[in-house]
């Protein structure tokens, strides 16, 4: 058996497409799982080939079964890392700044979230 990590807990488990979607792009590693989980939930998968034996919910410091006995799509993904954006003054971007002319946002009363400018 082995078990996989994925940072992040919204799967739908009976949508086959979304299930290897999912997989594919929220893997990580045991560190960076136990890392994420501090400041999001993040699934445990107990699998044994391409079937899921167990799913466990960790979400602020609890465990929950979340699903068991499922088929996968794929048997194997690839883990990624957790990482942040470091401040660095050489660096070459910024967030924010003055808009160029020619770039136009949406704007409207139904807009919920503003849109960020990043340089």
């Amino acid at each position: 058996m082995t078990v996989k990590y994925m940072a992040g807990w919204e799967v739908y488990w009976d949508d086959q497409k979304f299930v290897e979607a999912f997989l594919v792009t929220h893997g990580v590693g045991k560190k960076d799982f136990d890392f994420f989980n501090k400041v999001q939930s993040g699934l445990e998968l107990f699998v044994v080939e391409n079937k899921l034996i167990r799913c466990y919910k960790y979400s602020e410091g609890e465990k929950k079964l979340d699903a068991e006995l499922i088929n996968l799509p794929i048997s194997s993904w690839e883990e990624h890392k957790v990482f942040f954006l470091q401040k660095s003054n050489k660096g070459l971007h910024r967030i924010g700044g003055t808009l160029p002319e020619c770039l136009v946002l949406p704007n409207h009363e139904k807009l919920k979230t503003p849109f960020q400018y990043l340089v």
